[in-house]
């Protein structure tokens, strides 16, 4: 598999760097790779820059939260074996532990973090579940017979979009009442937003993926723009389409949004919060590719058409429809 980038540290502030730390410092005492210091350097940056973008508050004391634990899992697992991912998976689904692996070692002090302050995991521990389903089936698909299409109801699960606005759901205490827990399903809101991630990441990693040698002992990456790029004629077109379907997405999350809350926000006050964390997260992860250029190469010039959702408190009443 090709080396991703090192990633150059260019903080944001004293929190970002102290965030950095403290994840670097989580990963040295429970790293059981041969992959080095500089390794998971690279993967506390990357962590903690897209905490400091995407997580709703930056995490205070000693305790890392478990979202921003979430996102080094992210990383820990990004460049793992298909061996590496099983043994993840298959904590997920028996609680079976491997201790030799850095991605169960995470995710249980995810769940560790959480019980420490008393807050009930079942529903986080439901969704890890479903996303190591989808992971399991995903590396059994053949891309040569894949279309955006077909690859879709894998690909919202494996972003991990799902898992990172569940987990701090359950850290903020975010949870709302079935009906209008029922009503944000149905709005799609959630989907859109992974659709959203999922395009941006596709074009950020463009140049990565495309330089990419598949080797058959690894985790199978795949991108929407190369999977697009035989149908519509071209790799540019293929960008285009992605930047245009973007922005469509963010006009139809703003006019979903806004309709949810005028029909549930005044009898569920949490219903604010947890499309504040989604728009957050969504408008977060442009903003963290577009500060990794080391990572992302090329991705300022194929982002920079992109819109951002608004705050819901901003928007015009004529937009619900």
């Amino acid at each position: 598999m090709t080396a991703v980038p090192a990633a150059r540290p260019v903080y944001l502030d004293e929190p970002h760097r102290r965030t950095a730390e403290k994840l670097l410092a989580w990963s040295l005492r429970h790293c059981t790779c041969a992959r080095g210091r500089e390794y998971h350097e690279r993967g506390a940056y990357l962590a903690a820059t897209y905490d400091a973008y995407c997580a709703p508050r930056r995490t205070t004391g000693p305790e890392v939260d478990a979202g921003t634990l979430f996102v080094l899992l992210v990383f820990l697992v990004e460049d793992v074996t298909v061996a590496e991912n099983e043994e993840l998976v298959r904590f997920i689904r028996t609680g079976a532990v491997d201790d030799r692996n850095e991605g169960v070692a995470c995710l249980r002090a995810i769940l560790e973090t959480l019980h420490r302050k008393g807050i009930a995991t079942d529903r986080l521990e439901e969704t890890f579940r479903a996303w190591a389903s989808r992971a399991r089936a995903e590396q059994a698909l053949s891309v040569e017979d894949l279309t955006v299409e077909t690859y879709w109801p894998y690909r919202q699960h494996t972003i991990l979009v799902p898992l990172f606005l569940e987990c701090w759901t359950t850290e903020l205490g975010l949870h709302l009442t079935t009906d209008v827990e029922a009503a944000l399903d149905a709005s799609g809101l959630p989907e859109l937003a992974a659709h959203l991630v999922v395009r941006v990441n596709d074009l950020g990693s463009l140049d990565r993926d495309a330089a990419r040698r598949v080797d058959d002992g690894h985790v199978v990456d795949i991108n929407s723009v190369l999977l697009l790029e035989p149908t519509l004629g071209s790799r540019e077109a293929a960008v285009r389409h992605l930047v245009e379907q973007h922005n469509l997405d963010v006009e139809q999350f703003t006019a979903r949004a806004t309709r949810l809350l005028a029909e549930h926000g005044h009898a569920e006050p949490r219903l604010r919060d947890r499309i504040e964390l989604i728009r957050h997260q969504t408008n977060g992860n442009v903003a963290s590719v577009r500060h990794l250029t080391d990572r992302y190469p090329g991705s300022r010039l194929r982002l920079r058409d992109l819109r951002a959702i608004p705050d819901m408190m901003e928007v015009p009443s004529d937009l619900v429809r």
